[in-house]
C-alpha cells in the first residue's frame, strides 16, 4: 500500500505548486497547459493511487484482490472515473462543465503514474 500512497504527496505537492504559480507566465502557450489541463493529469495520477491503495488495503481481507496494474486496467479505470466526471457530473453540479479534452489528461496522468511507480519499484528491487 506504501508504493501507492507516497506518491500522493508529492501530487499534492505539485498541484498546490501549480496554483500558487499560475499566474505568473500569462499569456503562454505553458500557461493555457497548466491552467487547463496539468490538474487534470495529477488528478488521472491521483485515481491510480487511490483506487490501488484501496484495493492494497482490500488484499489484507481477501488476497484475491490486487492492485490494477496493466496498462490496459489503467486505462479502462482512468477514461472510465474521467467519463463520469466529464459527463455525468455537469448534469447535477451547476459549475461543473464537460470537456472531451480532459479524458485524455486523465488517462495521460494515470498511464505516467503507472509508469513512474513500475520504474521506481522495479529500480528499488533491483
Amino acid at each position: 500500500m506504501r508504493r501507492w500512497l507516497a506518491p500522493m504527496p508529492g501530487i499534492a505537492a505539485l498541484y498546490l505548486l501549480n496554483r500558487a504559480t499560475l499566474g505568473l507566465d500569462t499569456g503562454t502557450a505553458l500557461h493555457t497547459l497548466r491552467a487547463w489541463y496539468f490538474a487534470d493529469v495529477l488528478a488521472g495520477a491521483l485515481i491510480l493511487c487511490v483506487a490501488n491503495a484501496l484495493l492494497c488495503w482490500g488484499n489484507t481481507h481477501d488476497p484475491r484482490i490486487r492492485p490494477i496494474r496493466g496498462v490496459l486496467s489503467v486505462s479502462a479505470l482512468a477514461l472510465g472515473v474521467g467519463a463520469f466526471w466529464e459527463f455525468v457530473t455537469p448534469l447535477y453540479l451547476a459549475r461543473s462543465v464537460s470537456d472531451p479534452w480532459d479524458l485524455l489528461a486523465y488517462w495521460l496522468g494515470s498511464l505516467l503514474c503507472l509508469g513512474l511507480t513500475e520504474y521506481w519499484n522495479h529500480k528499488k528491487s533491483g
